[in-house]
């Protein structure tokens, strides 16, 4: 590779946002450089063309070593020494299939071609998560509207927004060969309008693309859905889950503990195990769990380990640490030194509760940014600060025991 940082999503990848623009990826922070939506592209081309034009520039900069500003994320990870989404994509499209021998990617990874979709699928969502906003969330956002936190123009505007995600003629511009789609929302699995794209994909092309989901728990997938995901090389089903019964809940508002466990376990078991069979036996469809890790929840991990061990994952690694930075008031790296040290003394005192493997590993990298912290270690933020919104009046640490 030529490139001094090479990022899979800058060479193979759009990210299409919740308000449909389309940007590198999910982890791409920088409302400067949201330029395009998918209401943009004309009828009859596709959003392969923002991937080639607008993303040059950035990709020009990571060739010679230097990260863009809305890369700071995955900058910032990688100082500490923790797997940014970078690090995980390249170990994901770098990975050699033991049966075939081959890359997952579809042309050589310096080719700049569109592979590797990152779908937002809009806000529409049932829960008022503590991490999330108005802007990626229409329960939020419909509450927010009631108290009048938001005004009638702004509920307006950001209803307009998402008109793209149920349209089937705006989706038909992200078609392409891929070997790879990120899916997330909002809720996705109440976005039923996705599954009609889904289907019109070609079949051999299907064959050959490995599906991704995010979903917050609370949704069963139907016959006719786990259906049209039979048809392609694999489905990766994410929960989004924060912390283990009563915690769970205060954190991920309007969902019920129990009725998530129950979700999570008839799909690794009736869905993954039963009805995909046939990719499970591949080792190309499973289910995990992602932990938004921030000042809240951080001392839950050990919990939610042990709360959801008995579900009957196929892997024994299944947690999954995605870092909050946003709002900074949040992040681990604004906790206050009192906590900071009560963390670091749990971390120490629980980290036998752990399998060895990556949960563990990123477990200690964590522990270890927090004690960097604590000494004096700042976060650097480049680039614009996001404008603060109604998480800024959250104070996590009231519910942090």
């Amino acid at each position: 590779m030529k490139a001094k940082l090479y990022c899979p999503s800058m060479w193979k990848s759009v990210h299409v946002d919740v308000d449909g623009y389309l940007t590198p990826c999910c982890m791409f922070i920088n409302s400067q450089d949201k330029k395009t939506r998918i209401e943009d592209i004309p009828e009859g081309e596709t959003i392969e063309k923002v991937l080639l034009d607008e993303f040059q520039p950035w990709r020009d900069m990571l060739t010679k070593g230097e990260w863009p500003k809305g890369c700071n994320q995955c900058a910032f990870a990688e100082k500490e020494g923790r797997a940014s989404k970078r690090i995980q994509d390249l170990a994901w499209h770098t990975y050699v299939d033991p049966i075939d021998g081959e890359l997952p990617t579809l042309t050589p990874l310096d080719n700049v071609k569109l592979e590797y979709l990152q779908l937002k699928t809009g806000r529409l969502c049932n829960l008022e998560c503590t991490i999330c906003t108005p802007s990626c969330s229409t329960s939020i956002a419909a509450t927010q509207l009631k108290k009048g936190n938001i005004d009638r123009e702004y509920y307006d505007r950001l209803q307009a927004e998402i008109a793209w995600a149920t349209n089937l003629d705006e989706l038909v511009k992200m078609n392409s060969e891929y070997f790879r789609i990120d899916i997330a929302g909002g809720e996705p699995l109440m976005n039923k309008e996705h599954f009609e794209w889904l289907k019109q994909l070609p079949e051999d092309s299907k064959a050959k693309t490995q599906l991704l989901y995010n979903t917050n728990g609370t949704q069963r997938p139907t016959d006719e859905e786990v259906e049209v995901w039979s048809k392609f090389k694999g489905v990766w089903i994410t929960f989004s889950i924060d912390a283990a019964y009563d915690k769970f809940e205060k954190l991920r508002v309007n969902a019920k503990w129990d009725q998530v466990y129950d979700n999570m376990k008839y799909v690794t078991n009736d869905i993954v195990r039963k009805k995909l069979k046939h990719q499970t036996d591949n080792g190309y469809t499973n289910t995990a769990i992602v932990m938004t890790v921030h000042k809240g929840n951080i001392n839950d991990i050990f919990d939610l380990y042990d709360a959801t061990k008995e579900i009957g994952w196929i892997q024994t690694d299944y947690i999954n640490h995605n870092y909050l930075y946003y709002p900074e008031s949040m992040a681990i790296h604004s906790m206050s030194s009192s906590l900071m040290e009560k963390t670091i003394q749990n971390i120490d005192a629980n980290i036998h509760r752990l399998p060895e493997g990556k949960m563990k590993r990123e477990t200690i990298n964590i522990r270890n940014s927090i004690e960097g912290f604590l000494q004096g270690k700042k976060f650097e933020q480049e680039g614009e600060t996001p404008p603060k919104d109604h998480r800024a009046l959250i104070d996590l640490e009231e519910i942090v025991d």
